[in-house]
């Protein structure tokens, strides 16, 4: 811990990679590399304390990684705060120098309770691969945290050693996420919403949960808190938002092909283990276990 090294890659980590894209059509090596350096960068985080489980949280695709999601994110990185948060902190939170990586966190773009680090420059010593010299974004929301948060393992996805020591990251709660996501691809039609929310359904059914009043009921209230929070941020959401009345919530999740974007289709999603599925599977899981969970 503390100024240990956070990696532990093999000499022949190229290789290895190029290797594991072969048999990923949905991956260049470019974005295995990139993927390794957040995956640095948020061990450091939480080894620092800045990802506390109290103040401040995983999210996003990154958080549904660590549920064992298989899809991956290929630029980005999300937290959730529910405090202010200083650039200036946070940027030094950010910076790590260790034998085999570099990474420097660039200027801020801020919105309405948001700040973005774009771009987070890298130098990855480990690699010679195309994105050995690049950059990534990391988001930082300060919207609150609706939900305790749960700790789990980092989970990198890879068959190949990675990580110096296991590192337990706290997330936001998996009905937060869940809610996240719904009220995302409500607003936004981005596909790889509709990809995680399907796979949080498919989650909630493992244990039932799907069939709980008590996560109905929290998940519901998420949704609207976050509904009303969104409708803050601008006009252009406060309209999104005040479309939708009950039916068009519910087409939206049971009728995706009229909702999603083309620009961000379910053909633009990158995934670490299987095949890219298709709106087909992931609506099976949204109407069996989303839809009731929204809907009496």
């Amino acid at each position: 811990m503390g100024s240990d090294p956070i990696l532990a890659v093999e000499v022949d980590i190229d290789d290895q990679i190029i290797e594991f894209c072969k048999a990923h059509p949905t991956l260049e090596p470019q974005d295995v590399v990139r993927d390794i350096a957040r995956i640095v960068c948020i061990a450091n985080l939480v080894r620092n304390g800045t990802l506390d489980g109290k103040t401040m949280v995983l999210c996003g695709g990154m958080a549904m990684r660590c549920l064992e999601s298989p899809r991956m994110s290929v630029y980005d990185g999300d937290a959730a705060s529910c405090v202010p948060v200083d650039p200036d902190s946070l940027r030094l939170a950010i910076s790590y120098d260790e034998p085999e990586i570099a990474i420097t966190a660039g200027p801020v773009q801020t919105g309405k309770d948001l700040i973005t680090f774009q771009p987070v420059i890298y130098t990855a010593r480990f690699s010679e691969l195309p994105a050995a010299q690049d950059e990534f974004s990391l988001s930082f929301a300060q919207r609150g945290i609706e939900l305790p948060s749960i700790t789990r393992r980092l989970r990198h996805r890879y068959p190949f050693p990675l990580l110096a020591e296991e590192i337990e990251a706290p997330i936001m709660n998996p009905e937060e996420i869940l809610a996240e996501k719904i009220v995302a691809w409500w607003l936004f039609g981005h596909a790889k919403h509709y990809n995680d929310i399907a796979f949080l359904g498919l989650l909630l059914a493992a244990t039932k949960q799907h069939q709980d009043p008590a996560v109905r009921r929290r998940v519901r209230g998420v949704i609207e808190k976050k509904l009303s929070i969104n409708a803050e941020i601008s006009d252009q959401h406060q309209r999104r938002v005040e479309a939708l009345i009950p039916v068009e919530r519910k087409l939206r999740l049971t009728d995706p092909d009229r909702h999603v974007d083309p620009k961000q289709g379910f053909d633009t999603l990158s995934f670490l283990l299987g095949a890219r599925p298709s709106m087909a599977t992931t609506k099976t899981s949204v109407d069996r276990y989303i839809v009731p969970l929204l809907f009496d």
